[in-house]
């Protein structure tokens, strides 16, 4: 069983049982995962991440980067025993804390859509706005009151967990504080344990607010409210130059310099007002409770148990690919909800997963013949859309920040959240996804926003491409007129890629490379000072037949995966496919097309690695937005079979003319015959409508254009085809279907979608 220690009251925790679990693949698992999840009655952690509202002690309260800690034993989402607090880590305040109910869940796209809702009886609270002072001020001093306080002012360092107790770390005006919240059910007292460094400068907590209030202070105890409506609070611990003060409708904290550190603990209650006083005077506090907090920063005992062993099965399919599939454990005992969004390998092989719903896993044992093991290492992190291992170190980006995930005592879960860079702001609107996460040869990070939905800019952040420094403490923004980058890639030379998705401003599905200062499309992201009447040109466009909603990209390097190294790979969310990608750069501009593997995955991939030990390609994606997934949460690897691909592996364009390289050699009759090849083209066009048409490259019209060639020739070895295309001009769309046969006989069959931005 693990420890928990209280501030004052004894809580009493669910046992070690709840969290040791056993586990057996079931069939129609994933179905049963859609249904408790719809139940939402799933043991989320601790703590959960996200944009909070609470309409007390104001309307439209939002603490845009939450945390909320359950403070009572069942850590279940909907129990109607549950207490809470919010920790506003932007504004290093308590933007609500409420018992008698948990939180409105958004039911939009399957959870996704919206945000959660304080449901219960709020204790106190306080207003949008810096909780702490700087210079005895409380003005915010953020642009547009948008993105985390002036790190000099407070600054969010992350979270320790000890068990289940949460311990909040942070900063203000350069010291550390320690905050460990905590309530007790018998008394319907919040506490909040606080543990600060010396600090050379007067300091002050706002604890809470209340529009009509009066406050008052008597010594140690303080009122907020009236008489039938009354938060009370009680100062516990005798540390020096501390006291309550009332200031007008609040009621603050002040602790004057000192050099040394000091310990606390706020009992707070709600109620009529004598009920209150009582209740918040009745809890007391040992010694122990006013030193212990950063002893509770070390790593306590683990909450997820053993590893649940799934299966790894492999496609017994005779082609020169073939999809294996590593089993996710849907069927869970904490009925975690199994959307994947991201993963990396570490230089060992294994795995780390992250879910939608902010949880991370560590998968190990992907290897043919062995059991896949998948260890709850970390939950409660906001919407965890990409992961990335640096140094055998887990990264996950979420909406609110990239959290560097530490397991300080090596149990195999992370007991450190460190926040290694929050500088992105975070608005409401659902859409703002941050998604994905890549680093250059250097070390930076990179990560895209997208827009929100109605399409407008709500933010400086929205729809950008974001570069974080190596250590963390730099950001920048590299690209702008993003709209819905579901996808990244990096390249072997630092060649970074996104996908987008058709929309308002994007025509069609496409794959970008980045250029430094890009705009991309989207109008009303493009934070310019004027209206673009252009934008930067995608490597490739995407028809909607075939890539309805764009994944992220990968490169091959391995020369275990057959004859791609060096190439690129791409990902359909919306189709569940997988396509090569062949880019070239004319005349200064990247351009290419796709081709796609014949395979087909069980959930929407929208994420791509190479395992370092078996150089295989593995894909990893989710049901959530629209797709043609079936599952809900889908680990899958692309294995060469080492049979002859038949593929076109290069395209390039030339002046009058289209060469295509192949895998294998062809054969020269067919290759050289005109009818088995069939081009058409098209244009998009670039509006503020939600996609475009087709239009004719001829005459502008809709529609689309028959290409003719007029001769087709075979190289010397056989492998590449010259179309020739006399009037070959620049389009966004082409459409290259072939249908020949191998020089051994086997038929070659390819659509090749490529776009042509120059032409030599």
């Amino acid at each position: 069983m693990f420890s928990f220690r209280p501030l004052c009251l004894s809580v009493t925790l669910a046992t070690c049982a709840a969290f040791l679990p056993t586990f057996s693949p079931t069939a129609g698992a994933a179905e049963k995962a859609k249904a408790t999840y719809n139940s939402k009655d799933g043991n989320y952690g601790p703590f959960v991440s996200h944009c909070n509202e609470a309409s007390f002690p104001m309307k439209d309260n939002y603490a845009y980067k939450a945390v909320v800690v359950k403070l009572a034993a069942d850590l279940s989402v909907n129990s109607a025993n549950s207490a809470n607090l919010c920790f506003d880590t932007e504004l290093m305040r308590v933007s609500c804390a409420w018992d008698g109910g948990y939180l409105k869940l958004p039911g939009g796209r399957d959870g996704i859509e919206g945000h959660p809702i304080v449901s219960g009886n709020p204790a106190f609270g306080t207003k949008i706005g810096p909780g702490w002072s700087k210079g005895g001020s409380f003005t915010d001093p953020r642009p547009n009151a948008q993105g985390p306080l002036p790190a000099d002012w407070a600054k969010w360092k992350g979270l320790h967990l000890d068990g289940a107790r949460v311990i909040l770390d942070y900063t203000v005006g350069g010291s550390r504080v320690l905050e460990a919240p905590a309530y007790n059910a018998e008394g319907a007292v919040f506490q909040r344990a606080i543990t600060i460094a010396a600090t050379g400068e007067l300091l002050s907590l706002l604890i809470c607010e209340e529009d009509g209030a009066t406050a008052a202070v008597a010594g140690a105890s303080a009122t907020l409210g009236s008489a039938a409506a009354t938060t009370a609070v009680v100062l516990i611990g005798t540390a020096d130059g501390v006291k309550l003060e009332a200031d007008g409708t609040r009621l603050l904290l002040t602790l004057a310099p000192s050099t040394k550190s000091r310990s606390l603990v706020l009992a707070l209650a709600r109620g009529t007002k004598d009920a209150a006083v009582s209740a918040a005077k009745a809890c007391t506090a040992t010694a122990q409770d006013l030193t212990a907090l950063p002893t509770l920063t070390k790593g306590g005992e683990p909450r997820w148990g053993k590893p649940l062993a799934t299966t790894f099965t492999k496609d017994s399919g005779a082609g020169p690919y073939v999809v294996d599939t590593i089993a996710v454990p849907h069927d869970n005992p904490w009925k975690s909800y199994m959307r994947l969004t991201g993963f990396d390998f570490f230089p060992d092989g294994r795995a780390a997963v992250s879910t939608m719903d902010g949880d991370v896993w560590l998968v190990s044992n992907i290897k043919d013949g062995e059991t896949p093991q998948w260890q709850r290492f970390a939950t409660g992190l906001f919407q965890a859309l990409g992961v990335k291992i640096v140094e055998n170190t887990v990264f996950v980006l979420g909406r609110d920040q990239i959290t560097k995930l530490h397991d300080l005592n090596n149990d195999g879960e992370a007991d450190f959240y460190q926040n290694f860079n929050n500088d992105c702001i975070v608005t409401h609107n659902y859409h703002e996804f941050a998604l994905d996460l890549q680093t250059d040869k250097a070390g930076n990070f990179y990560y895209a926003k997208g827009t929100p939905w109605p399409p407008e800019a709500k933010s400086a952040h929205q729809g950008t491409m974001f570069k974080i420094s190596k250590d963390g403490t730099k950001s920048e923004i590299i690209a702008t007129g993003l709209r819905a980058p579901n996808g990244l890639g990096m390249g072997p030379n630092d060649e970074l890629t996104f996908s987008d998705n058709q929309g308002h401003w994007m025509p069609a599905c496409k794959i970008n490379l980045v250029k430094p200062g890009g705009f991309y499309g989207m109008v009303q992201t493009a934070h310019r000072s004027s209206v673009p009447t252009t934008f930067d040109q995608p490597l490739c466009w995407l028809p909607m037949n075939i890539d309805n909603s764009s994944g992220g990209e990968g490169w091959v390097s391995s020369d275990k995966w057959g004859p791609f190294a060096g190439h690129m790979v791409h990902t359909s969310y919306g189709k569940g496919t997988f396509f090569l990608v062949m880019h070239e750069e004319v005349k200064g501009q990247a351009q290419g097309g796709v081709v796609k593997f014949p395979l087909n995955f069980v959930s929407g991939i929208m994420r791509i690695r190479e395992n370092p030990i078996d150089g295989q390609i593995y894909v990893l994606g989710m049901r959530g937005w629209q797709t043609s997934g079936a599952q809900p949460g889908a680990f899958q690897r692309v294995r060469w079979t080492g049979k002859p691909a038949y593929m076109p592996t290069a395209l390039h364009v030339q002046a009058g003319g289209i060469a295509i390289t192949f895998t294998d050699a062809l054969a020269k009759a067919e290759a050289t015959d005109l009818s088995n090849y069939g081009i058409i083209q098209w244009n998009y066009k670039w509006t503020d409508k939600y996609g475009s048409p087709d239009f004719k490259l001829s005459d502008g019209q809709p529609g689309r254009d028959v290409v003719t060639p007029t001769a087709a020739t075979l190289s010397a070895d056989g492998k590449t085809i010259t179309l020739t295309i006399p009037d070959l001009k620049p389009v966004n769309q082409m459409k290259i279907t072939v249908k020949i046969s191998a020089a051994d006989g086997e038929v070659v069959s390819h659509e090749i979608y490529n776009t042509i931005n120059a032409v030599p």
